[in-house]
């Protein structure tokens, strides 16, 4: 037989969980072939010697519009080993791309909501030109306030319905599923029976529910309950968002919401959560906000911030929170859309108080306000200890929760480090340093256990006949190079990846092979 490319002498991690081999893995157009023997007539031979032979990295939980896709060519992520992502979690759908203007992402004013507008909303993905797969996610925040904007109510019999029509028309177009954003608005205001509602379409589809839970902080136990719940009644698989739990009085939270997990598997359902490997989260700095400034959308929000007395209410209630769980001084701005607070950057809420002679909380309203609600921030609010216990569990799969970005950044920003670093390391700390599980369980937190989650056609494993995503990487090198201050750095020990059967990054360098589809479950 004659194949496009031989890869020998690697030690062969198959996605599976079972013990590593030495094998040779052929890759022939987009499939992998393991030859009986090595007696293969090759085009192209790779030396894997010390290497590992892995399949691509499935990121169960990103947050990549198309459009960033198309700036990014997938960098950040293809630069840890990943190879398919699926997108539209935490409720909030992906934005296709606007040919018109691609320095934009489609928001949920921009669509047209007709299910025609919707439809063709949905075919964006399989026409995307990029090197890195994907799938996606209805959310449930997007099509909820396409039906009823950003009331804090219940649907209507008629929005309930055109929401349902929403959740088909996903489905029907290859969605992996429902996903919700119960700590954002409009998710915020569902209450559990329409989340069933909603979920029993999915399940006619064989989807999903994926959740960010309502709570992750004092109500974080009660929110496992309720996604399991909903799960149990829409008789639907469970995915929970990034496991955590939010803020010092709730440290040690995390093992217990794990219990509630795994009964609820022994009871029969389907459960899973995925985490990543950090202490800090990153988010709209609007979320920490009380809910109910929410109700209506940001003009109603800014209203309300700009209102004295409601002004005061809010700040109030933020101290009590904020004070009690993390400190101002934990709350860290990442991303500003304007020039003029851009040296805002990295800074944290108590430095930005002192710099503006404001309460931090004072100087919080002042900045949303400033960014029309718009700012972005990393909060320090988690325990290493529960980072791990969620990271060891039986349950778990490995999620970025972050964004495919540009390999280099010359303004020198300050995502969050997970962008390019969350994959790599798991295996520098999670395996190697704390000795949670084997390499083989590593690979496959990645890949077989989140391919089978999807139900993802022939990916997740090396197996003959499966799609030639791979990565090949040191066990020993392999780590994250990037830091909260500096967050631009590549991962090490990624020696190269491919993307259905073409090298996509090789030690530092896009390629831009262009060789990237939309994922589908299996029917």
């Amino acid at each position: 037989m004659i194949v496009d490319l031989l890869i020998k002498n690697g030690l062969v991690v198959d996605g599976s969980k079972k013990e590593g081999q030495r094998q040779a893995v052929a890759i022939k157009g987009d499939k992998i072939v393991l030859p009986a023997t090595e007696e293969i007539e090759a085009i192209q031979i790779v030396d894997a010697e010390g290497l590992v032979v892995a399949p691509g990295f499935i990121d169960i939980h990103s947050h990549t519009g198309l459009n960033s896709l198309i700036r990014s060519q997938g960098g950040s992520k293809l630069s840890q080993g990943i190879t398919t992502e699926i997108t539209g979690n935490c409720g909030a759908f992906p934005s296709p791309l606007i040919r018109e203007n691609q320095e934009k992402e489609i928001s949920v004013e921009d669509m047209d909501w007709s299910l025609p507008g919707y439809r063709n909303y949905l075919a964006e993905f399989q026409s995307a030109d990029i090197s890195l797969n994907i799938g996606y996610y209805i959310g449930h925040g997007s099509i909820r306030a396409a039906a009823m904007g950003y009331d804090n109510r219940r649907p209507t019999s008629t929005e309930l319905d055109r929401m349902k029509q929403y959740v088909a028309e996903g489905m029907k177009q290859g969605a992996f599923g429902l996903s919700t954003g119960l700590g954002y608005p409009p998710g915020m205001f569902a209450a559990l029976d329409e989340l069933v509602e909603l979920c029993r379409i999915a399940a006619q589809y064989g989807g999903i529910y994926a959740t960010h839970m309502r709570e992750e902080s004092d109500g974080v136990l009660e929110a496992i309950d309720e996604a399991i719940e909903i799960a149990r009644r829409a008789q639907i698989p469970l995915q929970v968002s990034h496991l955590k739990a939010v803020g010092r009085p709730n440290w040690g939270k995390v093992a217990i919401a794990i219990e509630k997990l795994e009964a609820a598997q022994k009871e029969g359902l389907d459960v899973n959560y995925d985490f990543y490997p950090y202490t800090a989260s990153s988010t709209g700095l609007s979320s920490q906000l009380p809910n109910w400034v929410h109700a209506g959308g940001w003009e109603k929000a800014a209203q309300r911030l700009a209102d004295p007395e409601q002004r005061a209410r809010i700040i109030r209630e933020m101290r009590r929170k904020i004070e009690t769980a993390v400190g101002w001084e934990s709350i860290v701005v990442s991303a500003i859309a304007s020039r003029g607070n851009r040296a805002l950057e990295g800074k944290n809420l108590q430095e930005i108080g002192e710099i503006r002679g404001r309460h931090p909380a004072e100087a919080l309203v002042d900045l949303l306000l400033e960014e029309k609600g718009s700012a972005g921030m990393i909060k320090f609010s988690m325990a290493a200890r529960d980072m791990y216990t969620a990271a060891a569990g039986n349950l778990s799969m490995v999620g970025s929760d972050g964004n495919a970005l540009p390999l280099n950044d010359p303004e020198n920003r300050k995502p969050h480090p997970r962008n390019f670093g969350a994959f790599p390391r798991v295996f520098r700390l999670c395996q190697r340093e704390q000795g949670l599980f084997s390499l083989e369980t590593a690979v496959h937190k990645m890949t077989g256990a989140p391919a089978k989650k999807l139900r993802l056609d022939r990916r997740g494993l090396i197996k003959d006949g499966f799609y030639a995503d791979l990565v090949l990487f040191d066990p020993d090198s392999i780590g994250d190079a990037a830091t909260y201050e500096n967050p631009h750095q590549l991962a090490t020990g990624i020696d190269s990846v491919f993307v259905n059967g073409k090298k996509a990054y090789e030690k530092g360098i896009f390629l831009n092979p262009k060789s990237g589809v939309l994922v589908k479950p299996q029917k």
